[in-house]
């Protein structure tokens, strides 16, 4: 598959050098981040930078050690550094063998996939913890300059390997847990590929993330519309997608597997808080918290937000899948097993993209909450608030506004709307807006109000309402603000 330039990762490069031992040392270096985020080609292109080091990069796969051994000796013929036919037997044997080639070169070794020796030999992790160990007692200072890299996809298995009490524990110089990439580096690939509209780049956005890998499918197979990508990626009988995210999940959650699936369907179709994903999954309340704080802090798939502007602690939270493309399996594809299964590839894809707008609209109002600060330099704290409102019968209902933004210390606060919607009349959003925004209780008495409204293209703009401003930002403001150098 076709490999596409390059995008981002400065920060993590320059990391990754100021990381290098500047004296004779090893050094260990944990890159983790979920599958496809491009971790191999940060260490690919790091290497390239630093053109006086030799890249030997090992992938651990799941196999008998003796084979992951003899693929390991192999590779190393193959690179002129151990002669052929030559079998290495052991692992430690493995690492003093580099130790020793050290001493002539300079090297960067990389683990991939160091997290599956969990399952080929666990032992390992206290053979590297002794390594490390004996190099600073015996080696360090004399000969050999050590470093290494693990490379880990499953987020929660690499963060329970260097846990307190692990074996590596205290021994890693560096931590990067590599992200998704932003907007702005989304669209510069999606430019590269000729997909220049900044509506379908968005679409494309709002399914894919920031995962550099999924737009080399899209390289691969010349796509142009998300509808081509989810069909080709999940909905035909090849799929080429179809069981990646279960297969990936499931090695992460282990036996409880099912609990975790069922909060997370729950969360996807639009469930937020603790009560509705209680109900939604059947999942009491009570046997809820464990699960959610590991998915949260464990697996890093969902966060938790206050929606209260006074206290941050406050029990007043929602929760939301972090990765869209997780949040649109779970949606579309795992919710709808049986269509996919029975091969109702047509319905299931009909079924998709009749509906596909409300996802757009969730991603997209998250898209513009998570960049208010880009738009308004004065607010930098902006959330979804939720609220109990009397409607102009004086019957008392639940109320949401999609983004309340606050300034604590010159009490102004911002109200905005987000419509995943074409010709917008600006003046009919404001006007329930602001009945909603008479609700949110913060400084009511000395607050500065201002209104905005985000959307693809309005019908009609509005520049304030009752002598308070208001900002209307269409799709072609958006792509000036979020693609800005910055």
């Amino acid at each position: 598959m076709t490999i596409l330039k390059f995008k981002d990762r400065e920060h993590e490069l320059s990391i990754l050098k100021k990381a290098l031992p500047v004296k004779k040392d090893i050094k260990y270096i944990v890159i983790f981040g979920r599958r496809r985020i491009g971790k191999t080609r940060l260490v690919q292109e790091f290497a390239k930078m630093m053109k006086n080091y030799e890249l030997i990069y090992f992938y651990v796969d799941k196999k008998s050690l003796e084979l992951l051994l003899r693929d390991f000796s192999e590779y190393l013929w193959s690179k002129g550094i151990l002669p052929e036919g030559v079998i290495i037997s052991n692992l430690e044997a493995l690492l003093e063998f580099l130790a020793d080639y050290a001493k002539k070169k300079k090297v960067i070794i990389v683990f991939d996939e160091f997290q599956n020796f969990n399952y080929v030999y666990p032992a390992a992790y206290s053979i590297f913890q002794k390594f490390y160990d004996y190099f600073h007692l015996h080696i360090n200072g004399k000969e050999s300059n050590l470093f290494i890299i693990f490379l880990g996809s499953y987020v929660g298995l690499m963060k329970r390997l260097f846990y307190y009490k692990e074996p590596l524990y205290g021994r890693v110089h560096q931590y990067i847990y590599l992200r998704p990439l932003s907007f702005k580096y989304v669209s510069s690939i999606l430019d590269d590929l000729g997909i220049k509209d900044i509506e379908k780049q968005l679409e494309f956005y709002f399914v894919l993330g920031g995962i550099p890998k999924y737009y080399e499918i899209v390289h691969f197979y010349n796509i142009k519309s998300i509808r081509e990508f989810i069909k080709l990626a999940f909905v035909s009988r090849e799929a080429i997608l179809k069981d990646e995210i279960k297969n990936t999940l499931l090695e992460e959650f282990g036996r409880d597997y099912k609990t975790y699936f069922s909060i997370l369907e729950a969360i996807s179709v639009g469930n937020s808080k603790l009560t509705e994903i209680s109900n939604y999954s059947g999942i009491e309340i009570k046997n809820m918290h464990r699960f959610l704080y590991e998915l949260i802090e464990i697996f890093d798939l969902v966060k938790r937000e206050s929606y209260s502007l006074k206290d941050r602690k406050t029990k007043k939270t929602v929760y939301s899948i972090v990765d869209p493309i997780t949040s649109f399996w779970f949606r579309y594809i795992y919710k709808n097993a049986s269509l996919l299964e029975s091969g109702n590839y047509d319905l299931l894809l009909k079924k998709i993209m009749d509906n596909i707008n409300s996802f757009f609209g969730v991603q997209f109002e998250e898209l513009c909450r998570k960049n208010v600060h880009l738009f308004f330099d004065n607010f930098f704290i902006a959330r979804r608030w939720f609220g109990s409102i009397k409607d102009e019968y004086g019957i008392r209902k639940e109320a949401e506004i999609d983004i309340v933004a606050i300034n604590e210390q010159t009490k102004e606060i911002l109200f905005a709307e987000c419509k995943w919607q074409n010709k917008v009349n600006a003046e009919k959003i404001v006007k329930k807006l602001s009945e909603k925004s008479k609700f949110v209780k913060w400084h009511n008495e000395k607050r500065k109000e201002s209104f905005a409204i985000f959307a693809k293209s309005f019908s009609k703009r509005i520049k304030e309402w009752q002598g308070k401003p208001v900002y209307c930002f269409d799709l072609k403001y958006l792509e000036k603000v979020l693609k800005k150098k910055r």
